[in-house]
């Protein structure tokens, strides 16, 4: 599943770096020399009006001209603290006025009906409810978040796309692929790779179906450098890929029932322990990028930049290597970015995957036996209870897919098929034969991460990518523990019921950034899809 090098970058922040100065912003609805006097650490720094920028401080003298909204910057320097417990600045009573300007104009733009939309007053009460909160040097990803990216200038237009389908009756289509991936992905394929929608290809032969495949020629062409198998715990009937994240703080959730174990042995001695064992998989990778942030577009490469398996044989080089064209054929219509990895997946009858998604575009080839796959698109992430960012199971969904989602699409793949799986889609994964043999093609994020965000943003894969950054935002500046009742209160804000409190600048930089990048009016929607509160409750602790 390897996922961590797409994701998020090293943490940022040290002490220090929390310590400089962050701004949050205040409404000039009611005096302030008052409440500077009584807030440690704060002095005025500015005002804004409209979009002008900050001005002196005598301009906040004397009657307001022109009717515009005016808006008091104030500097706030907190006090040093634990990097496993950072804090946000508390805000004092009169951020509210701010707060409830920025929830009226969501409201209206909620309800307002698309052919009576005044662009022109939601930019002027965009304005009256401008958030200059900036998040401290902790919350500046190393990869640039698409949610502090947001486009400065007027809001999206309201959007006038219906609501979308139940994503649980998602079916994947199927194409006869035996007249070549090419020409396939010219005609009847482009429509549903340029929507970036899952599709399986029938007889697409994208790796050379001659080969044997078997244990035996594995065991000849991979080599005795040890490869990669993951082991379920008695407890467990899936098999988790529990990752360590160096980006994020995991360590107060108990996953010990899901604990899958990681083994590391020559693929001949895996090939002869493990036959008829359902809770054992072989996931090792064959090439890997040197760099996976390279942000080309459609580009397959196993030259240059790219690590083999120690002691893979030319014979099982050239085998994965050989598929460059029909990857080529497949990458430009879906705007893929570059090649990453390949990697290798063998199992036995019974062996299963959960429900996750991957940050990367893969083109899943069978080669021998058969699976089965449940797929449905990212939208399916609050019925699937994604578990959060800052869990060791981040990216797995907490219900089944053959359980609390019966309604997902399964489709079987046999040898000779391949199945193609955009980023963000979720797939949970099981084998029906002994023996079986897949390969995947991973493709980057990175072209489309790394550019500035266009708006209104669109793709549910963005959508998916862009809620996680509003997790990462709040747990970097107010720590992991606190995310889940920062989600429940932006819920609330959204509901018409929010209040103050310790986090409201950062849920005010939030909605004003979401806003900007989807329009005021998918808001409410983007928040109840992918940052549903009710994600992480239950979960287990080791700590409290």
């Amino acid at each position: 599943m390897a996922r961590a090098a797409a994701r998020a970058g090293v943490r940022a922040g040290t002490d220090a770096h929390r310590a400089k100065t962050s701004r949050c912003e205040r409404s000039l609805y009611e005096p302030f020399e008052s409440h500077l006097a009584k807030q440690k650490g704060l002095r005025l720094r500015g005002v804004l009006h409209g979009s002008q920028g900050a001005v002196p401080r005598d301009a906040a003298t004397g009657p307001w001209v022109g009717g515009g909204a005016r808006v008091v910057v104030l500097e706030f320097r907190p006090e040093p603290q634990s990097p496993r417990s950072p804090r946000s600045p508390r805000s004092p009573r009169s951020a509210r006025p701010t707060q409830e300007t920025l929830r009226a104009a969501l409201a209206a733009a909620r309800t307002a009906p698309a052919d009576s939309y005044d662009a022109a007053g939601e930019a002027a009460r965009r304005e009256a409810a401008a958030v200059l909160w900036a998040p401290p040097p902790a919350a500046a990803r190393v990869d640039g978040s698409l949610l502090q990216r947001a486009p400065r200038g007027a809001w999206p237009p309201k959007s006038t796309a219906p609501p979308a389908d139940d994503a649980a009756a998602w079916t994947t289509p199927a194409f006869d692929a035996s007249g070549g991936v090419a020409a396939l992905a010219r005609g009847p394929l482009r429509g549903a790779l340029e929507r970036r929608e899952a599709a399986v290809l029938r007889g697409a032969a994208v790796v050379d179906a001659a080969l044997p495949w078997s244990s035996s020629f594995l065991a000849d062409t991979v080599g005795p450098s040890p490869v990669v198998v993951l082991q379920a715990t008695a407890e467990d009937r899936y098999l988790h890929y529990v990752e360590r994240f160096a980006d994020r703080d995991a360590a107060a959730f108990d996953t010990r029932d899901r604990a899958t174990v990681e083994h590391r042995m020559p693929f001949l001695d895996y090939a002869r322990a493990r036959h008829g064992a359902a809770n054992c998989y072989l996931q090792t990778p064959l090439v890997v990028a040197t760099d996976e942030t390279d942000a080309s577009v459609a580009s397959v490469e196993f030259g240059r930049g790219m690590w083999w398996h120690p002691g893979i044989t030319k014979k099982l080089k050239d085998a994965v290597a050989g598929a460059r064209g029909a990857l080529e054929a497949l990458a430009a219509p879906a705007q893929f970015g570059r090649l990453t990895r390949s990697q290798l997946f063998v199992s036995d009858r019974g062996a299963r995957s959960p429900l996750h998604f991957d940050q990367y575009d893969n083109v899943f080839c069978q080669l021998r036996g058969r699976k089965r796959l449940w797929l449905a698109p990212p939208r399916l992430a609050k019925t699937a209870r994604t578990y959060p960012v800052h869990h060791p199971l981040d990216a797995y969904a907490r219900n089944d897919a053959d359980g609390d989602l019966a309604k997902v699409h399964a489709v079987v793949l046999g040898p000779g098929d391949a199945l193609v799986i955009p980023s963000h889609w979720w797939h949970a994964v099981q084998t029906l034969d002994d023996d079986c043999v897949s390969l995947n093609y991973w493709f980057s994020i990175a072209a489309w991460m790394l550019p500035p965000p266009a708006a209104p943003l669109s793709g549910d894969h963005l959508l998916c990518e862009l809620s996680r950054q509003v997790e990462y935002l709040a747990a970097d500046v107010l720590g992991a523990d606190a995310v889940g009742g920062f989600l429940a209160r932006l819920a609330a804000d959204l509901a018409g019921g929010g209040s103050g409190g310790g986090d409201l600048p950062v849920r005010n930089y939030a909605l004003h950034q979401l806003a900007a990048l989807l329009g005021a009016d998918r808001v409410a929607d983007f928040c109840a899809t992918f940052l549903h509160p009710d994600r992480g409750a239950g979960l287990p602790l080791l700590k409290t």
